[in-house]
């Protein structure tokens, strides 16, 4: 979610700095070129640091922080893989909710394989189970999802499913040439025992493509088309039958998959549910409402 960039300052600190500024300004001229302005010694003391390169840097903040007012406001850049928090919000009061950040978010880019991803979603099921909550999902908005139907597929003991707007496709990126070089060579790599080697990459998320580079195991553990982060497959190999809600926008292009992209794929349960809303792969958020009500039917 994209939200505007606060002011450096408010519009009546500035107008009360300027006023400020304006009285200095004219203090300074007459102590400085008026020879019928005798300040008193304390004066000249007080104001001792004055001078003109001193005057000249009050001027140049005040111009830099008005030029910063008006420019127009920038958005934040949403973070990858990071749900707003008024979704997670609107689901707290009623289950508690935890968001780990996960090796492919901008901030971490790519820093470790798939497998690892999953085994810290383990320590993080295991850590809940332990404090003595009885049901445990595992879910996520875009590449979150991904995992959460990976983590079902490799280790499997969670207790359901929530995959909001599912994405990463590395087999249709695959097919389609893009970052293909790469993925042979990183196989080749790690078949030769050389998986650390650094390769190059673009990456395609939502329409954007963006050059990324990881080593050639952590480049195979995320782009391998047949691999954990292969939807249709992870869906197919769930460890057991348990709920599935899969929610997905009509503009998102993995709308077009249809119910038998994945979802039919998994093993049937009588509370698993294809929820689809109006909008496109970042306007998730209007779901966490029907989202929440699918959690509290839960049998």
């Amino acid at each position: 979610m994209n939200t505007p960039r606060s002011a450096p300052i408010t519009e009546r600190r500035l107008a009360r700095l300027i006023a400020w500024t304006l009285l200095v300004l004219a203090w300074i001229a007459a102590f400085m070129f008026d020879r019928e302005f005798r300040p008193g010694a304390r004066r000249l003391h007080r104001f001792a640091f004055l001078s003109l390169p001193a005057l000249k840097r009050c001027v140049r903040n005040l111009i830099v922080v008005r030029a910063a007012l008006l420019l127009p406001a920038r958005p934040e850049r949403a973070r990858r893989n990071h749900a707003p928090a008024g979704f997670t919000r609107r689901l707290e009061p009623y289950c508690k909710v935890r968001v780990p950040e996960a090796p492919w978010s901008l901030r971490r880019g790519y820093d470790a394989p798939y497998s690892r991803a999953l085994d810290d979603m383990a320590a993080e099921v295991k850590a809940l189970r332990d404090q003595g909550y009885r049901r445990v999902l595992v879910g996520g908005h875009s590449f979150g999802a991904n995992a959460a139907m990976a983590y079902m597929a490799r280790v499997g003991d969670a207790d359901g499913v929530v995959a909001v707007a599912p994405g990463h496709s590395p087999a249709m990126m695959y097919a389609r040439g893009i970052g293909k070089d790469a993925v042979d060579k990183a196989r080749q790599l790690v078949q030769a025992g050389q998986g650390s080697e650094t390769l190059t990459m673009e990456d395609l998320n939502q329409g954007q493509r963006k050059s990324v580079r990881m080593s050639a195991e952590v480049l195979w553990s995320y782009f391998d088309p047949e691999g954990l982060g292969h939807m249709p497959a992870s869906a197919a190999a769930f460890k057991k039958p348990v709920p599935l809600l899969w929610v997905v926008g009509t503009a998102d292009p993995i709308y077009r998959g249809g119910e038998e992209f994945a979802f039919r794929r998994a093993p049937p349960h009588p509370a698993s549910q294809y929820l689809v809303y109006s909008g496109g792969h970042g306007d998730f958020e209007q779901t966490a409402e029907p989202v929440l009500a699918w959690l509290k039917a839960l049998p």
